[in-house]
């Protein structure tokens, strides 16, 4: 019996390794891509956040932005899960001005200009959009009620909220 060249013996063992090398890596999963419009009593959801939490827990959580018009895009692994909406971010900043007690006397600035207020400024990462009060509900995928499937390819799917 002859043996096999050394080169063959390396491929034999390493090729088995190398072919599961993907599947390891969850470069195996199928994923879909759905968006749509978030509409809120038949009106669009002018900004926030999506969350997309998949049923199989071994699937990320996937967390989208909402734009201007309701619109939203999300790449997920195939199959089921919940979504929750946050859009409480965009709340309006609290005045600067804010009422003092009666009494209080604010000194005013040296040579007597007026004082300027300090610029308010968004914090990275805010979703672009306005604020419009929703359910609380909506904020948690446990208490939302959402539910979404995914299939391989592409398709479009409304979130209406009540």
């Amino acid at each position: 019996m002859t043996k096999a060249p050394r080169a063959w013996r390396a491929l034999a063992v390493w090729l088995p390794l190398l072919l599961a090398l993907p599947l390891a890596a969850g470069c195996g999963k199928e994923r879909g891509t759905l968006s749509g419009q978030v509409l809120y009593q038949g009106k669009p959801l002018p900004g926030g956040r999506l969350t997309f939490r998949p049923d199989d827990s071994r699937d990320n959580t996937v967390t989208v932005p909402i734009d201007p018009d309701g619109h939203y895009e999300a790449t997920l692994f195939v199959g089921d899960g919940s979504i929750s909406v946050d859009n409480r971010e965009l709340r309006p900043l609290p005045s600067i001005g804010a009422p003092r007690p009666p009494g209080v006397k604010v000194p005013p600035p040296e040579g007597g200009a007026k004082a300027a207020e300090p610029p308010r400024t968004t914090a990275p990462g805010r979703p672009a959009g306005a604020y419009l009060a929703i359910p609380e509900r909506y904020y948690d995928v446990e208490s939302s009620g959402l539910r979404y499937t995914v299939k391989r390819g592409e398709e479009t799917y409304t979130i209406e909220l009540q």
